[in-house]
């Protein structure tokens, strides 16, 4: 009877601890807090808003200009018509947003770039190149 109050009790603990934690992705999850964050809402018709974490880096001396770490994130817990963005979407949408975070005069280049389709992110290591002198 005893072992099966234990038994009972550790089924119920451990239903009560994978509710809490549902939906938390834990590995490195605090690692982007102190980013600073960009909401872009989606263009036309499109729902939803695209969330970008932007660090910038400071290493001017291998890549002069600005560089960044950029995490990309399409949540899809939104209100109406909610539904899962593509890829083809994703990276179209993650180079606008690439574009208008180096500015018109500087052309980005695109280091690394992570697809992660499960959590529908993209992770982008990046370099806005200075317009060449002359």
């Amino acid at each position: 009877m005893m072992q099966a109050k234990k038994t009972l009790l550790g089924i119920a603990g451990a239903a009560f601890l994978l509710s809490t934690l549902s939906g938390c992705f834990v590995h490195e999850s605090d690692r982007f807090a102190d980013w600073p964050e960009y909401r872009i809402k989606r263009a036309g018709d499109e729902n939803g808003v695209l969330i970008a974490k932007v660090q910038r880096r400071g290493d001017k001396e291998k890549w002069p200009g600005d560089s960044y770490n950029v995490l990309v994130r399409w949540p899809t817990n939104i209100d109406f018509l909610p539904r899962d963005v593509s890829e083809a979407e994703r990276k179209k949408e993650g180079q606008a947003f690439i574009q208008t975070l180096c500015g018109e005069n500087q052309q980005p280049y695109v280091i690394s770039e992570s697809f992660n389709q499960r959590t529908g992110e993209v992770f982008y290591n990046l370099w806005c190149r200075p317009p060449s002198k002359g």
